[in-house]
């Protein structure tokens, strides 16, 4: 942890993901707890995060992308924000096409293939960044 007492953050609700990322307001709370006790398999119970409230934060976006992934979430709102790992998208008059190699490079990382995966690992490199091994 990140002191001599550690505390144990609380994990993020689902009351307090569906305001963060609206586009989740229909997902059943069930449905959410299931994807947020996923992430504490993932990211730990939050104490070594420095803040409760970065470990929250942290934990939304990681549960974002995994909903994402798994097909959950207001499409339009859900898809666009996660755009980049997609080659091509298009919905009634609206049709926007990606390079191979934007396309590639986002889905050989897998977290980075949606907007709430990179902001998840943008949130992590600030907290714990990597360590170089000479």
């Amino acid at each position: 942890g990140w002191g001599a007492e550690a505390t144990m953050a609380t994990p993020i609700s689902a009351a307090d993901l569906k305001i963060r990322f609206p586009e989740f307001a229909a997902i059943a709370d069930g449905t959410i707890d299931v994807f947020v006790t996923n992430s504490i398999v993932i990211i730990g119970d939050g104490d070594n995060w420095p803040t409760p409230a970065a470990y929250q934060l942290a934990q939304g976006y990681l549960v974002a992308h995994d909903m994402t992934l798994a097909g959950y979430g207001q499409a339009s709102l859900a898809q666009l924000k996660g755009l980049q790992g997609v080659p091509r998208f298009k919905a009634d008059d609206l049709d926007i096409s990606f390079s191979d190699e934007a396309a590639k490079s986002q889905l050989s990382s897998p977290i980075k293939s949606t907007h709430y995966g990179r902001q998840f690992v943008e949130l992590r490199g600030r907290y714990f960044p990597a360590i170089a091994v000479a």
